[in-house]
């Protein structure tokens, strides 16, 4: 494969041919045939956008470029997506499936975030809209072409995609844990809905490795989501196979957890998303910290404002809280306190759990009630089954949004189930009440319901409410 670009000779595009090879060295672009300094400072524009494009950069790798005829001095302004595809070929990451193609031309400006812009001294014809064209030559070398190709960001190139950008995902194994039944259907549900959950309990109890299971137990996402996914971790400088799972340390400071900086960049909760972000010892992490998640979690979304200008991250992932409730850890409202710090002292470490913060989780369990129990242990693969069997019958009501990202007003209820929602107890939030419908819904798909029925919304309660009204009246 030859790829070309133009250089303006007398305000004339005249063709240049773009070759690139790896050799051992230092990684960094090296330009001989008498290139412009437009075309030297293009190196830092391509491997801004490569990297933002989800590609990779060579390590221990020297890019050599010789652009042809090596005698004829070079200026152009938009050489850079010519020598962006040719390293990309040249490094097997991407082929061309042009038919019978064996020259391309491309011509066209790289941004840093790998946008494609139109260069200001090159026009093909009148006929061509769009802002890049690639395409195959006619047999002639005077800019006559077809198949012509728009492309507005190089991650989205018209052609096949080889390398780590195609890669089939892997689903992580899941490990031989064995579950206690009412953990085993708190899994379920949470998986199968896609619910953020809150595990509170004694120290020990075993909170991170359920956190860690629900993970393994999710939807395999869609391509495009996976690839947004990956796309965004390689920004941050992460390779993940499968969804990702995030575990940041407590002491994360709130730049690094939401983003922000000057240009801004994204953080942890960004990298995140479409996996699973699991906040372990929650009440250990800073209160601005936690205030600063109240909104991505609501809104899958985060805008950070620098200098005038916003930025807007996706943040679309599972939140999965982990934490003791007192400083001995082993507080469980509802239980005889038996922690050996002052009640006063107690009461100042729950405090570092706003009522809005733990609002946002749909779900709220106790680990102290995973314990002790006598009855059979569930494997994580036949809850896994429980989990495809609920996902399935979602699909097969026709609905492709999972039951956690539901409006209230989108889940259809009898008008007996709204009189019995309705009277729930008094200051109760509306989220509460979505909560308690969307997790109930969940609960119908995986009893195969097509109707959400009063016993549905009975189990509902016990995740989404009681936990929660305990929990308030904590040391009263």
């Amino acid at each position: 494969m030859r790829f070309f670009s133009f250089t303006i000779d007398q305000y004339k595009p005249m063709p240049v041919e773009v070759e690139v090879s790896l050799v051992p060295g230092v990684p960094r672009f090296q330009f001989m045939g008498l290139p412009d300094s437009v075309i030297k400072e293009s190196e830092l524009r391509i491997k801004a956008a490569l990297r933002n494009s989800g590609f990779d950069m060579p390590k221990g790798q020297q890019i050599l470029v010789n652009l042809r005829p090596i005698s004829q001095r070079k200026k152009s302004e938009g050489m850079d997506l010519a020598i962006a595809l040719a390293y990309l070929y040249a490094s097997d990451q991407w082929r061309p499936s042009i038919e019978d193609a064996c020259e391309l031309y491309a011509y066209g400006e790289l941004g840093l975030d790998g946008c494609c812009r139109t260069p200001l001294d090159f026009e093909l014809n009148e006929d061509v809209q769009g802002p890049i064209f690639l395409g195959k030559v006619l047999g002639n070398s005077k800019g006559e072409f077809y198949e012509v190709h728009h492309l507005s960001k190089l991650e989205n190139l018209p052609f096949r995609i080889n390398g780590n950008m195609n890669e089939a995902m892997e689903r992580p194994q899941l490990s031989h844990w064995k579950f206690d039944p009412s953990v085993g259907r708190l899994l379920a549900i949470s998986a199968s809905g896609e619910h953020s959950l809150l595990l509170a309990g004694p120290a020990g109890s075993g909170k991170t490795t359920v956190a860690e299971a629900l993970h393994s137990l999710r939807e395999d996402p869609t391509k495009e989501q996976f690839r947004e996914s990956k796309i965004w971790n390689r920004r941050l400088g992460h390779t993940i196979k499968w969804r990702p799972l995030v575990i940041p340390h407590h002491s994360t400071p709130t730049l690094s957890m939401i983003g922000g900086g000057v240009p801004p960049f994204p953080g942890e909760i960004t990298r995140a998303h479409g996996g699973t972000l699991v906040l372990d010892e929650l009440l250990e992490f800073k209160n601005p910290v936690k205030e600063a998640l109240r909104e991505p979690m609501e809104k899958q979304t985060i805008s950070v404002a620098r200098r005038g200008k916003m930025t807007t991250f996706p943040a679309k992932s599972l939140v999965v809280g982990t934490t003791n409730l007192c400083p001995c850890g082993d507080f469980v409202p509802g239980n005889p306190v038996s922690c050996r710090f002052t009640l006063g002292r107690c009461r100042s470490y729950l405090d570092r759990l706003s009522g809005p913060m733990a609002d946002r989780f749909q779900i709220l369990s106790y680990s102290d009630k995973w314990s002790g129990s006598s009855e059979p242990k569930v494997s994580l693969q036949n809850i896994y089954s429980e989990v495809k069997r609920g996902v399935e019958f979602r699909h097969r009501r026709g609905q492709s949004i999972v039951n956690g990202q539901l409006d209230i007003d989108s889940v259809e209820i009898s008008d007996f189930i709204e009189k019995e929602i309705l009277g729930a107890p008094e200051g109760l939030s509306r989220r509460r009440l979505r909560s308690t419908l969307v997790v109930a819904r969940t609960i119908a798909d995986l009893e195969e319901s097509m109707e959400i029925q009063p016993e549905h919304i009975g189990e509902a309660e016990s995740y989404t409410l009681k936990p929660f009204l305990n929990l308030k009246r904590a040391f009263i």
